[in-house]
């Protein structure tokens, strides 16, 4: 019974998932992108702020927080020259991901693949169980030698 459940359970939830990514997957990948190049901003910011605050003080730190700070400034900008010269081809792979999460929504014979493979490794586990125990309770087997 628990079997079931879970199937179906996860039936459902493979639903939400694919309609989730087909409403939200081209606004969800440029929030990523846009996370990312804030992400390292506020990385870099937070270094080099830091750095100022310890700048006057005899602090063994203060090497390593500008070295952070500017590392996180060249990450920051090689990653912004990355989107500006990708931005052709970054648009036309998020394209391609919103499409092929529309066509997921739109063909649900795909969601009986996993569940097909599923059963039939299920029915192959319990002819496996079968086979074993039917061995293990057929006794001693000795070779005829004549």
């Amino acid at each position: 019974m628990a079997i079931y459940i879970s199937l179906g359970m996860s039936l459902c939830f493979c639903l939400i998932y694919i309609y989730l990514l087909s409403i939200y997957a081209e606004k969800l990948a440029w929030a990523l992108v846009a996370f990312v190049q804030l992400g390292l901003m506020g990385t870099t910011l937070f270094f080099f702020t830091k750095y100022h605050d310890l700048r006057g003080k005899q602090n063994s730190n203060n090497l390593i927080l500008l070295c952070a700070a500017i590392t996180c400034l060249i990450v920051t900008i090689i990653y912004t020259i990355l989107i500006y010269t990708g931005l052709k081809q970054l648009q036309m792979a998020i394209n391609v991901f919103d499409a092929s999460a529309d066509y997921l929504a739109k063909t649900k014979r795909v969601l009986l693949v996993p569940i097909f493979y599923f059963l039939v490794t299920l029915g192959i586990v319990f002819l496996y169980v079968g086979g074993v125990i039917g061995l293990s309770t057929s006794g001693i087997i000795t070779a005829n030698t004549d």
